[in-house]
């Protein structure tokens, strides 16, 4: 790749002709203007050859790249989830109640009447998509477009299902994987593949012969690396073996397929941590916090499962204004914590200074 002052340097020597190639002179300052738009053109280049190669392609380069192998970038979704609604019996809740958090708004997918004991259950989906929408217990607390005989409402649990649009590198992973494994027959990785096609999954396990000859157990993670909800389970087992070994999936016939998620396993850590001066402590304890739940999110079904005591430290040292800890600990002990085949690593508790985070 070529540089501005190579360009420049490069046309200065074909000048032929006596000329001054003093700064400010005419002919000077027609072969900068010239130089520089030569560097913009080799940059492009680049950036061209660059999309050519699914290893490096970008954006909608990498998109057209997987189009080739008939692979298109997983949209966002919206999460959903219920609220519960108090008002007088009998009172009426309709499709599309607009609904409130601090910052999102929520509509309602479902009808309901408030029951004899003032109380009613109704499903939610988030009105933006991504994960910002996996709200809280208790966020949703308003009704925008109250209807006759609606009091309150809330979320007595979280959201969940909300995913951004996929990302190039995950994107990048499911073409590779594609190219790559020797995906044929209902063999191992085409039940991989066959997971991962799904807009909900995000990671997968696959586990031939689980249960004796003619068994296999595909066990899923969702978008943000979480246990994947009954629907999504459901929807699989529809795409990939509806009838138990028949072939009407697009499992072979005798396959009986068994799909689940992964098991959470809670790690409570506790550590002490020596501010540097005029941090402010709780800044710092949520940005420590913030590491350690994507740590755990992303190493969920890696090739190897482990809380490494080490990286904890790592990650909580590289926060901004941390001085030091001490007195760490993972499930009250000093060690690192192995995770089952299936199972995932979540934050549980998490104590610094002696107080819960």
């Amino acid at each position: 790749m070529y540089t501005y002052s190579d360009i420049l340097q490069r046309i200065k020597n074909y000048i032929q002709n006596p000329a001054s190639l003093i700064e400010g002179t005419f002919v000077m300052d027609v072969i900068q203007s010239v130089s520089r738009e030569f560097k913009i053109y080799y940059s492009q280049l680049k950036y061209i050859e660059d999309q050519a190669y699914i290893d490096t392609a970008v954006n909608d380069g990498l998109d057209r790249k997987a189009l080739d192998h008939n692979i298109t970038r997983k949209n966002a979704l919206s999460s959903e989830g219920e609220v519960e609604f108090t008002g007088t019996p009998g009172a009426l809740i309709d499709s599309g109640v607009v609904l409130s958090s601090d910052t999102l708004k929520f509509s309602t997918i479902g009808t309901g009447i408030i029951a004899k004991d003032g109380k009613a259950t109704i499903k939610v989906r988030c009105m933006d998509s991504g994960t910002k929408g996996n709200v809280p217990i208790g966020a949703i607390t308003k009704i925008d477009n109250a209807q006759e005989g609606l009091k309150s409402v809330t979320n007595l649990s979280a959201l969940e299902g909300g995913a951004d649009i996929e990302d190039d590198e995950s994107l990048r992973d499911r073409v590779l994987f594609h190219i790559r494994k020797p995906i044929t027959s209902g063999n191992k990785y085409h039940y991989e593949e066959w997971a991962r096609e799904n807009v909900n999954v995000g990671k997968v396990k696959v586990y031939p012969l689980w249960n004796g000859p003619g068994t296999v157990k595909v066990s899923v993670l969702n978008r943000d690396y979480g246990t994947a909800s009954p629907e999504v389970l459901s929807e699989l087992k529809q795409t990939i073996d509806p009838v138990d070994g028949m072939g009407e999936g697009k499992a072979p016939v005798g396959a009986v397929v068994t799909i689940s998620t992964a098991i959470e396993v809670s790690v409570n850590i506790a550590m002490n941590i020596t501010y540097k001066d005029g941090a402010v402590a709780s800044v710092v304890n949520g940005g420590i916090k913030e590491n350690l739940v994507e740590y755990l999110r992303n190493i969920g079904y890696s090739d190897k499962q482990v809380v490494s005591y080490a990286q904890i430290g790592y990650l909580t040292l590289i926060v901004e204004d941390v001085a030091d800890y001490t007195g760490l600990t993972l499930n009250i002990a000093s060690d690192n914590i192995a995770i089952g085949e299936e199972q995932i690593a979540i934050l549980g508790e998490l104590m610094i200074n002696g107080e819960v985070v």
